[in-house]
């Protein structure tokens, strides 16, 4: 199993512990020169414009400028590839949006812009404000993929001495019992009826997972609910297309609302809680500040279907089970069977050393096929030994050792024992 070790992932841990320890507090003071320049971008930035329906009170002159100043050097760092400029603007009062902006701008970094363009509606800063909302109307283009969007956003700023912070969306919250629910409710957007009923299924949700899982994290499971696709993508990774459902490390889960503007199904909310488990068990990958966890891909996604499974029709769950069954009794050369754990090594290249499926297929086929086995180890060892084997592996343990330590035999063995699980259920 691969463990890359990069210089992001150490900048980002120095990143997290100043986020985590440093109140919002003075930014640096810019150079005369510096402010000079900023004046003069903040001239040409697009003036604030009245709300459509219901006008906000004239903000503070001084306030919207200083804000425009803060846009106009968000948008110079983006155009120039400049994370760390960009982040000099980004407010530091909560660890999990910082996380999200340093990764967002390190998308951009490694993908640059040819256009991007930040520009404020409805300003509602009246003066000696510390705070200031407004709408946010980005739009972008990236220089090598042939790819443009945008979307508007309520989103909020914060007084920093003489500046002005970037502070992200202007959210509502639902809190729940270890879970805080994000949503917009407000002129421009209004979620709170699909927020509402997300949160009555998230506590079950919550409360069965962990049960089958063995533990309960201490960190919050924080959830955003945005309206649409390219919002999503806008406000996370910009390289990344068609993104309905987004969730990392270190950062809140995203959904998007689901056909004609419901809210999320119970599956796929619980598909992402236990992908959100499995990043809290990962110590390691917390203290380091790493996007991505050490265990690997195909067992993530097994046990996030795992955990969707639970929110199915049994007879959907029977179904799934007997189709991998099926496949167990089939000769290893046959166009359709069950890989091999040691071909799914690299998610990239896997699917497509598979000619009779296209990588769609064969993702799904390894995902189903590893949330099988994530169902044996249950069945057959109990809840806890498999979360202790879970543990080992998440904290840089091979899988041989941590099956031996944990499941008291090889990986082969066990291998071998569910493939014969799996013929018994097609009988």
């Amino acid at each position: 199993m691969n463990r890359p070790h990069s210089l992001i992932a150490l900048l980002l841990a120095g990143l997290l512990v100043l986020a985590a320890c440093q109140k919002a507090g003075p930014a640096p003071t810019v150079t005369p020169d510096a402010a000079r320049l900023e004046t003069a971008a903040a001239l040409f930035a697009q003036p604030t414009r009245a709300a459509h329906a219901s006008p906000t009170p004239e903000p503070a002159r001084d306030i919207e400028l200083a804000i425009s100043r803060t846009l106009a050097r968000m948008e110079r760092a983006v155009l120039t590839g400049d994370r760390d400029g960009y982040l000099a603007n980004v407010w530091t009062g909560d660890t999990t949006f910082y996380v999200e902006q340093f990764r967002w701008a390190q998308d951009w970094v490694e993908h640059p812009l040819s256009a991007f363009d930040l520009s404020i509606s409805a300003l509602d800063a009246p003066a000696g404000a510390t705070e200031a909302r407004a709408r946010l109307t980005i739009t972008w283009t990236q220089r090598d993929l042939d790819s443009s969007g945008g979307a508007t956003l309520s989103v909020v700023f914060y007084r920093a001495s003489e500046r002005w912070l970037y502070g992200g969306e202007d959210w509502q919250a639902i809190e729940l019992d270890g879970i805080r629910l994000y949503y917009f409710a407000n002129s421009l957007t209004d979620n709170r009826a699909e927020a509402e009923a997300l949160a009555g299924d998230l506590p079950d949700i919550h409360a069965r997972l962990t049960a089958l899982f063995g533990f309960t994290p201490a960190e919050v499971l924080k959830i955003r609910l945005y309206e649409s696709a390219a919002t999503l993508q806008t406000v996370t990774r910009l390289s990344q297309a068609r993104l309905t459902t987004w969730n990392r490390p270190g950062e809140a889960i995203k959904l998007t609302l689901g056909p004609s503007n419901t809210a999320p199904r119970p599956p796929d909310v619980a598909r992402e809680v236990a992908r959100w488990l499995l990043y809290c068990l990962d110590a390691k990958a917390q203290r380091s500040g790493g996007e991505e966890t050490l265990i690997p891909w195909w067992l993530v996604e097994g046990f996030a279907e795992y955990g969707a499974m639970q929110f199915r029709p049994v007879s959907q769950q029977n179904r799934m089970i007997g189709r991998i069954a099926a496949l167990a009794a089939v000769p290893q050369p046959a166009g359709q069977r069950l890989f091999a754990w040691d071909e799914l090594a690299d998610r990239d290249t896997f699917a497509a050393a598979q000619p009779a499926l296209g990588p769609p297929q064969a993702f799904e086929l390894a995902r189903d096929q590893s949330a099988t086995l994530v169902y044996f180890i249950g069945e057959r060892f109990g809840i806890q030994a498999r979360r202790q084997w879970l543990e080992a592996v998440s904290n840089g343990q091979w899988l041989d050792k941590a099956t031996e330590d944990h499941l008291g035999q090889s990986f082969a063995a066990l291998d071998e024992a569910w493939r014969a699980w799996l013929r018994a259920q097609g009988m």
